[in-house]
């Protein structure tokens, strides 16, 4: 293996450890063990963007495969833990999370195909946005008595974040080649 390999290779971890978070949540309810595999795949994040930057072997296969493998992560979180949450004060901020990040990527599709695809490249914001979102999943996967409320204030922390991200999009597009867009 190629050490350009090892960023894309580790972003693609992120999207195979799903399944087991998912499991480990269902099969051991209550235990710190989902907790535990959703912040070792979600380190992924962190170090394969750090690692293709250190070692100058970014490329376009990991800006989209990076932002994708988030998203993925994300929503099938999300949407596990509203399922037994079962609660409008977990549903609301899950929404706005969810219906950003499907936003987003319609968007980033559209722009692939306009020929403006580095107008939705991850910025800052975003990455923000992100860690908020992966600290609140994480909060939320811990065991009810550790967890306590913590989760759901970080979830709306990643719910504001995400729109605000979304809403910055939105105004940069607009400011620059998007003139159909209306805010």
């Amino acid at each position: 293996m190629k050490k350009r390999d090892i960023p894309n290779l580790l972003t693609c971890l992120r999207v195979v450890g799903i399944p087991f978070v998912v499991s480990s949540y269902y099969l051991v309810p209550e235990t710190i063990y989902p907790f535990l595999i959703f912040a070792l795949i979600s380190m992924t994040d962190f170090l394969d963007g750090y690692l293709a930057r250190k070692w100058s072997v970014t490329s376009e296969l990991g800006a989209f495969l990076d932002p994708a493998a988030d998203k993925l992560l994300v929503v099938s979180l999300l949407l596990v833990l509203a399922i037994k949450e079962n609660t409008l004060l977990f549903t609301i901020p899950a929404m706005v999370i969810l219906l950003r990040e499907f936003s987003m990527s319609m968007l980033r599709e559209y722009l692939a195909k306009t020929g403006q695809s580095a107008l939705g490249a991850v910025d800052n914001l975003g990455k923000y946005k992100t860690f908020a979102q992966m600290s609140a999943l994480a909060l939320c996967l811990l065991p009810y008595s550790l967890m306590n409320q913590a989760g759901y204030l970080f979830l709306y922390l990643a719910a504001v974040l995400t729109g605000i991200s979304f809403l910055n999009y939105l105004f940069k597009l607009r400011k620059n080649t998007l003139p159909a867009i209306t805010v």
